[in-house]
């Protein structure tokens, strides 16, 4: 017998969690905020950049996911 994985059940991985990306507004950073949100997390967005920022929780939102920018220089 197979075993039933989240994509089966029709969960997403990341259903109920956060995920905070640092570096979120380019890059690699932005391709890990999208996935993340892809998978079902609320996705935090921190980075230097504004505007790139809050364009990445753009493209999450316009995809049906939720999502933040926070300003940060880590």
């Amino acid at each position: 017998m197979a075993r039933s994985t989240a994509r089966d059940t029709g969960r997403r991985r990341f259903d109920g969690k956060v995920a905070l990306v640092t570096g979120g507004n380019a890059g690699i950073g932005r391709a890990a905020a999208v996935a993340f949100a892809r998978e079902g997390a609320r996705v935090v967005v921190a980075a230097r950049r504004r505007d790139e920022g809050e364009e990445t929780c753009e493209a999450i939102e316009r995809a049906g996911g939720a999502a933040m920018f926070v300003r940060t220089d880590v």
